[in-house]
Parts: structure tokens; C-alpha cells; sequence
């Protein structure tokens, strides 16, 4: 037989026994601190990824027919579509159902003509913002130009916290024979010229703790008051916040598609492209998309008829469509038990990653003239 106050004392030393282990269990993951580092292989395979065809964009000939390889779009507030085509100075603009609209500006160096446009993002009330070197354009919505503002230095990737008090840039320099720096700041764009208020980051590539291309960056969505960022040369993903500023969030994974040394480059005839990051989106469910670049199994075909200058380099102009070196690789990583939710390979090129997980792919037609897909993307759970 127990007495009571056996049985206590008995219950009361077990007690202890789990309070202590559970402290050196709590002490230790708080030395360790949480992994960043999501696991290689999907643990849950309960998803699927539909997609859905919404617009196209080109035809095999007339106005609509893409003059060159488009490289890169936007989308603005009244559902245009702006398109920058390799070797070419000036954007083509489609409406929302695909159909051709004009030429953005005029190529030349006269009066009101353009050495080379690049449309970079849509702004509050219609507007779109449009890169010259050197200089910004504010593009109305009635396609005229309402300002422009001279930028001291090149300011790359610019997405608006607050339009146009607070907006996010990268800018590169001063650059030398042993050093290049990569700052991330915050610009006033309301005068002029783009004014720096805050600097968020400054990266340099002679940094110990820096690898060749590990300092470059992707900007991604501006989260609220923070800033999501891919490492071009590696899977690494962080969250900037604006207030401190600070990396308050980090993601790592180490796919087999990104080796170790850290580098990009389209590759050579006897070299593949290196892999790359392409960017990042959250959605409204605390997931992140995150969408990379990997050289296809047979991305040697690519260069069939293509050859490499002296020192087996390559010009940019005579480098094969990326659609045939490479395979875009999707991710979709669950915030919270930080694990891959589901992945899908695409076999043609991204062009665009927008917010509400739609996406602009790139494809060849049988006679091998370009056009673009309007992809709309979701989550389907399995039953």
C-alpha cells in the first residue's frame, strides 16, 4: 500500500525529473537557435500546383509579332502590359487582353527619342516608372511622361514603400581593382534627382565573410515595412526590415542544383550555366514562392551553331535563349514549420513574377517565333 504523501512525493521528484530535462532541452535549442535551413525534399505531399492560361502575348507576324527575344515586362495598374525586347531601345506596350497597343517613345538621340527604356515598376494611380540610364521616367496613364528624375548614380531594382518618399534601390560603386560596393537604401524620388535617406546594407565583394557573387541580391516583394532578398549566386533568402534596419528573417537550402562555389554566367559551349535565384513572393497564407534557374540535361544543344570568341568568352547578343539553357525551378516554402509545401519544374523561361502568384513564361512557337503566357498559379490540395 502507498500513503498519500508517498504518492506525492513519488509524483512530485518525476515532476522535477521532466522540468529539468524539458530546461536542457529549451537551453539547447536556444544555444542551437532556430535552422534556416529547409529540408532538401518536400515533407508534405498533400499540394499540387494548377496553372491556368489567362493572356497571350505576340503573334508569328504583323504589329503584335515580337521584334526580338522580350526579356523582361510589368504589368501596370490598368492591366497594360509593358515588354522590353532584347536589342531593342523602346518597350511594346499590350493591353489587358493581349492585343498590341503602341511602342513606348521613339529609338534615336534626337529630341524626344530614347537610347534605351526599361519599364521597372508600376506606381500608385496607373503610373509606371521607366529606366533610362542615369535617369527615371514617371509614365502617366495616358502613356505621356509626367517628370523626370536624374539619379547621381545608377539605381537599380526600385520598388516604393511610399511613392515617391520612400522607395527602395540597389546602387553599386565605387568600384576599383579590389573592391565593389553593393548598397541597399531607401530614396526619395519626389524632386528632381533621387535623393538617398537610408542606407539598409552595404555588401563588398573583398569581404572575408563574401564569396565571388555571393554579395549580389534579388529584390523581391516589399512585405509591408520589409524587404525580401535571394542571393543571385546561392538558395539563400532573406528578409530585410526596413526598421533598424535588419535581416530579421534567413531561409537556406542546398538543392544539388547549386554547387558550393558560389558564381553565375550563362555559361560557355563547354561550360552549363550556373544556377541563379529569380525571385521571391509571399502570398496571404504565410508562404513563400520562390522561384530558381537551373541548366537543363541537355542545355549543350542550345549552342548547336553558336561559337565563343577568343578566351572562350561570349557576347551577350550571341548567347542562346535562355529557355533552352535552362528549366525554371518553383518552390513553395510554408513560413511557419519552414518545410517545402510542393515543387514544379517549368520548362520554358519566366519572364515576370507578379503578386497573386501569376507569372509571365516564355515560349517558341513550331517555327520558333517567341510569345508570352500569362500563367495564373494555385495551390490544389490532394484528397
Amino acid at each position: 500500500r502507498f500513503s498519500l504523501s508517498d504518492i506525492w512525493s513519488t509524483a512530485k521528484g518525476t515532476l522535477t525529473h521532466m522540468h529539468r530535462i524539458g530546461m536542457i532541452l529549451a537551453l539547447a535549442a536556444v544555444s542551437c537557435g532556430r535552422s534556416n535551413t529547409i529540408p532538401l525534399a518536400p515533407t508534405c505531399r498533400e499540394w499540387a500546383i494548377e496553372i491556368q492560361k489567362t493572356v497571350r502575348l505576340g503573334t508569328a507576324e504583323g504589329p503584335e509579332a515580337f521584334p526580338g527575344d522580350p526579356m523582361w515586362a510589368l504589368e501596370d495598374g490598368r492591366g497594360r502590359f509593358w515588354v522590353a525586347v532584347n536589342g531593342h531601345a523602346v518597350p511594346m506596350i499590350f493591353d489587358s487582353s493581349g492585343r498590341f497597343i503602341q511602342y513606348f517613345g521613339r529609338e534615336g538621340v534626337g529630341p524626344g527619342e530614347f537610347r534605351f527604356l526599361q519599364p521597372v515598376q508600376a506606381l500608385p494611380g496607373d503610373s509606371v516608372l521607366v529606366w533610362e540610364p542615369m535617369q527615371f521616367l514617371v509614365v502617366g496613364p495616358d502613356l505621356t511622361v509626367a517628370r523626370m528624375i536624374n539619379t547621381p548614380e545608377q539605381i537599380g531594382r526600385p520598388a516604393p514603400l511610399e511613392w515617391p518618399t520612400r522607395v527602395y534601390g540597389t546602387a553599386r560603386g565605387p568600384m576599383s581593382r579590389t573592391s565593389t560596393t553593393y548598397r541597399h537604401a531607401l530614396y526619395d524620388m519626389s524632386g528632381d534627382t533621387a535623393r538617398e535617406t537610408v542606407e539598409l546594407m552595404r555588401l563588398t565583394d573583398d569581404s572575408p565573410l563574401e564569396t565571388p557573387a555571393s554579395h549580389w541580391r534579388v529584390p523581391g516583394e516589399v512585405d509591408g515595412e520589409a524587404i525580401w532578398l535571394a542571393h543571385l549566386g546561392r538558395y539563400a533568402i532573406d528578409r530585410l526590415a526596413v526598421a533598424g534596419p535588419k535581416i530579421d528573417m534567413q531561409l537556406e537550402r542546398q538543392p544539388d542544383w547549386f554547387p558550393g562555389e558560389m558564381k553565375t554566367g550563362w555559361g560557355t559551349p563547354d561550360v552549363p550555366p550556373w544556377p541563379q535565384m529569380v525571385g521571391v513572393k509571399p502570398d496571404s497564407e504565410g508562404r513563400l514562392w520562390v522561384y530558381s534557374r537551373k541548366p537543363r540535361d541537355n542545355w549543350q544543344l542550345a549552342w548547336r551553331g553558336r561559337t565563343a570568341a577568343a578566351g572562350n568568352e561570349v557576347r551577350v547578343s550571341d548567347l542562346p535563349p535562355t529557355e533552352l539553357l535552362c528549366t525554371t525551378v518553383l518552390e513553395v516554402i510554408d513560413l511557419e514549420r519552414r518545410r517545402v509545401v510542393v515543387r514544379k519544374e517549368f520548362s520554358d523561361a519566366i519572364v515576370a513574377i507578379w503578386e497573386h502568384n501569376r507569372i509571365l513564361s516564355k515560349h517558341e512557337d513550331a517555327a520558333g517565333i517567341p510569345y508570352l503566357e500569362v500563367l495564373q498559379l494555385s495551390l490544389r490540395e490532394q484528397r
